[in-house]
């Protein structure tokens, strides 16, 4: 018999103080380290807004995709913050 006994992951604090609010709705962006069940998955990082395509997000496939408001699996906090804020700039 395999147990599978895995420690609860406490999420660490992340400061987003240097990301760009989304161009598109102004949210406050969220940047996180992806850990589930011990298993790490890089960052996270886009409007939370976007993850749920609000009102505001009802863009077609196409504009969704070009548009980028979420991107997973960064490697870093320092890339994630760059990724996200460079494209709210193309955006704008």
């Amino acid at each position: 018999m395999n147990i599978h006994i895995t420690r609860p992951y406490k999420p660490e604090k992340v400061d987003a103080s240097g990301l760009m609010p989304c161009p598109l709705c102004g949210a406050k962006a969220f940047i996180s380290k992806d850990v589930v069940d011990g298993f790490y998955f890089g960052w996270s990082v886009g409007c939370p807004r976007a993850c749920i395509n609000d009102e505001t997000h009802k863009l077609d496939e196409d504009a969704f995709i070009k548009a980028r408001l979420t991107f997973f699996y960064l490697s870093s906090k320092e890339e994630a913050m760059e990724v996200w804020n460079n494209r709210c700039r193309e955006v704008d």
